[in-house]
């Protein structure tokens, strides 16, 4: 729960810390979000965006930058 008068402030923040993150991870886990259903296809769903999102060139960028202690640069790939 936040404060109405720190909900501008917090939002921001949230805004911005999902900002520094892959731009393709970020529109496949949308995209997840979007198309989740209450049915049995579900979690083949779910697994198959995690794969994607795993195997993309930014996931790679991603662990090489945390091994490398350097800010990512992301493609969107």
């Amino acid at each position: 729960m936040v404060e109405s008068n720190d909900l501008s402030t917090k939002t921001e923040s949230i805004i911005e810390k999902i900002k520094r993150n892959s731009p393709n991870a970020i529109r496949l886990g949308l995209e997840a979000y979007e198309k989740i259903t209450k049915t049995d296809d579900e979690h083949q769903y779910l697994m198959e965006m995690l794969q994607k999102t795993i195997m993309s060139k930014d996931a790679q960028e991603g662990i090489n930058a945390f091994k490398e202690k350097r800010n990512p640069v992301w493609t969107g790939e």
